[in-house]
Formats: structure tokens, C-alpha cells, sequence
């Protein structure tokens, strides 16, 4: 079946962001009153011992920071609407509605340079114009906020940050995040890339991160001190939609039918002996079980495998028994989108967004929904290690 590729997400929980950090994450200190400020008469030349070198620690303290900010932001900015999470928002003054490239953006009344110098407090370079591309427009100097649903429609938290070092380049210095997020009743320690570099004037801001990517960003993968390739968005639908019509063939129209459409060489099952095993009856086989294993593992791998081999077949001494199970309604998920989280263990996690779709003879229904599934980056390509409950029946 043919599949759109679009890219989107998320989910349910039981952690909820504090709306204060949402609203303002840095949370500076009050000025002292214009009255109070003397200016300055001299400048003294500090020494070493008063203002000793950046420590190791210092630097990951900074680096923590920014990432807790960052994350923060992005969690928000996902969650909830744009006009209650961006800066000033107690200030907004609502006025008219514009309607740009298929996109509802509001007047808020604010300036637009105004979001722009409170962002780049956090952000720089391209994910500070990607966040403003995705979130604003600017329209004579006023910043216009997005509106519409989120892609990720129910509550994340993220939590027990810790950073390490990784290297330090010419254009800044790469940090990895380890957390745990909180989504969908469960906790994955998770862990994510991210780059630090300094501004012209030394600030530290963070100009690259993977954590949330939308579209086609390749993350970063790795493993000791080695980059993977990660998947590409394109690489994701495809293995969504390879995962899809097996599982849901399998599911709807009985493992017989999968069995044949995957292994069309083989002759008619149903001339084939049968047997009865704990209660399921089997379709007996002069194929290895082996055979069936090297064919789906093209397509899922670790935990993803194990359950389908033991839903659909079984291991007959060696030779491949196939079960009669499956033939419910009709099922089938399209339209799929997805969000990096992070990954650990060699698994890259994502929410994925799309579109269930139930049909029978009278009638077809369309609902959207939002899970999470970890994929696996193989030598023969991307494969699902774990699809949680996007197929649940299969």
C-alpha cells in the first residue's frame, strides 16, 4: 500500500512541566532601579587568583545548564500554546489572524527583535532559526505566534540530567546528555548530542541538538567514540510503512496470507499438513525456521523479532510451523511523523504521530495517534527493534 511521508508526534504521561519554567526558564534576577546604578569611574585589570581559569566542572555545570534550558523550552514550546510560552507573553495584546503557507500565526503585539534576543540567550546559528521558523513569523517588526494543534498533544517531562564531555572543535564543543524521559507511563534513560559554542562576545549558547529533531535531520549517532549513521526521515516512513503492512497482513488477514505474499514460491499451505500445539493450530512446513527468521529480520530486529516469531510461527524441530491466527477487522497505520527523543543502548527512540485508520465493509474511520517506537541502525538498513503499542493487535 502506498504511504504519505510527512513527519511529526507525542503522547500521554504522568509528569507535568512546571508552567513557570515554561514561561520563563533562565528566570534572571531583577535590575537594581535605574536610580541605583553608578556608572563606572575606573577599570581594574583582574588578576589570575581572582578569576582562576574555566575548571572542567564549571564547564560542565554551563553545559548542563544550557541543555536544561534548552530541553525545557522545546518540551514547552511542544506541549502548549505558543503565545502562553513565549517571552513577554503577560504582555501580549492579541490582535488579527494570518494565514501563511497553510499556518494560523496571531499578532501578539510584541516585537519580534524582542523574541529573537530572549532566544538567542539559549540558541544560535541554525536550530535558533529553525525554532523561530517553526514557532513565529515576523510581520512589520511584530511577532505573529503559530497556532493549531501541537504534534505533540499530551505531557513529557524530562529529568535526572547529567553531561559529559565529548570533544572540542574549532566551532564549539560537543556535550552528550544523559536523561530520563518521562512519556507514555515510562521512563527511558535516554541519552543525546549536543554542541555549545561561544558567541562574539563569549557567550555560550547552544548552536546544535538533536534531542526533539523534527523533518529529515539525520541525528548523530554514537557509540565510544565513533559517529553512526542514523536514519533519514525518508528512511523512518519507509520502515513504518514496511512494518505496517506486514504486521497489520499478518493481523487482520491471517498469518497464512503474510506467510504467502512475503514467500511466493511456496505452494498452496493449505495441501500442507496440520497440527495442533498448546491449543493453536499450525500449518507444518518443509522449511526451516531459520528461513523465516533471516526474511523478517530485514525488517525488525531484537524484542520486535522475538514477538512476531512467537506470535505467527513455531519451531518444529528446526522446521517452520505456521500459525493459524489473525483474520480481525481491518487495520492499517498511514501518514506516519515523527520526533527524536534520543537513544541508548544502539536504539534511536521516537514519537511517532500518524493516522489508524479502521475499515470493514461499511464503514471506514480515521484516528490520529501518537507512540513510541526505537529503531535500529543494521548494515542492511533501519529496522524496528520495539513498536510499542502503534500495532498492538499484532
Amino acid at each position: 500500500m502506498k504511504k504519505q511521508s510527512l513527519i511529526l508526534p507525542v503522547l500521554l504521561l504522568t509528569m507535568v512541566l512546571p508552567l513557570g519554567a515554561c514561561t520563563d526558564p533562565k528566570q534572571p534576577d531583577t535590575p537594581a532601579p535605574p536610580s541605583t546604578i553608578q556608572p563606572q569611574t575606573s577599570v581594574e585589570i583582574p588578576d589570575e587568583e581572582q578569576y582562576p581559569p574555566v575548571t572542567e566542572d564549571a564547564e560542565l555545570e554551563m553545559a548542563k545548564r544550557l541543555f536544561t534550558e534548552a530541553s525545557d523550552m522545546i518540551l514547552c514550546y511542544e506541549m502548549f500554546d505558543t503565545v502562553s510560552v513565549m517571552p513577554y507573553s503577560d504582555e501580549a495584546v492579541l490582535g488579527q489572524t494570518e494565514e501563511i503557507d497553510g499556518v494560523a500565526y496571531i499578532d501578539t503585539g510584541i516585537a519580534y527583535d524582542e523574541v529573537v534576543q530572549y532566544l538567542d540567550s539559549v540558541f544560535s546559528g541554525q536550530i535558533l532559526e529553525d525554532f523561530l521558523n517553526k514557532y513565529f513569523r515576523n510581520i512589520d517588526g511584530i511577532a505573529y505566534a503559530a497556532q493549531g494543534e501541537k504534534m505533540s498533544g499530551n505531557l513529557m517531562a524530562i529529568a535526572d540530567i547529567s553531561i559529559r564531555k565529548r570533544e572540542t572543535r574549532d566551532d564549539g564543543t560537543d556535550f552528550i546528555a544523559v536523561y530520563n524521559m518521562v512519556i507514555e507511563k515510562r521512563i527511558l534513560p535516554l541519552k543525546s548530542l549536543f554542541t555549545v559554542s561561544k558567541g562574539e562576545e563569549g557567550s555560550e549558547t547552544i548552536s546544535y541538538m538533536d534531542f526533539f529533531a523534527y523533518d529529515n535531520v539525520a541525528v548523530r549517532t554514537y557509540e565510544s567514540d565513533e559517529y553512526i549513521a542514523a536514519p533519514t526521515g525518508e528512511e523512518l516512513t519507509e520502515s513504518f510503512d514496511r512494518c505496517s503492512d506486514v504486521l497489520w497482513t499478518y493481523a487482520t488477514q491471517g498469518a497464512d496470507v503474510g506467510f504467502s505474499n512475503d514467500f511466493p514460491d511456496m505452494p498452496d499451505l493449505y495441501k500442507l499438513p496440520k497440527t495442533e500445539i498448546y491449543g493453536t493450530f499450525y500449518i507444518m512446513t518443509d522449511l526451516d525456521y531459520q528461513t523465516a527468521v533471516d526474511k523478517y529480520s530485514q525488517i525488525f530486529a531484537g524484542e520486535q523479532l522475538e514477538k512476531f516469531m512467537h506470535t505467527y510461527f513455531y519451531n518444529g524441530d528446526g522446521k517452520l510451523y505456521i500459525g493459524l491466527v489473525g483474520g480481525s477487522s481491518g487495520f492499517d497505520t498511514i501518514e506516519p511523523e515523527f520526533i527524536y527523543l534520543g537513544q541508548n543502548d544502539g536504539m534511536l527512540y521516537y514519537i511517532a504521530s500518524y493516522t489508524l485508520v479502521l475499515s470493514s465493509d461499511m464503514y471506514v474511520d480515521y484516528y490520529h495517534h501518537n507512540n513510541v517506537m526505537s529503531v535500529v541502525m543494521e548494515e542492511d538498513g533501519c529496522k524496528l527493534a520495539d513498536g510499542g503499542n502503534i500495532w498492538w493487535m499484532a
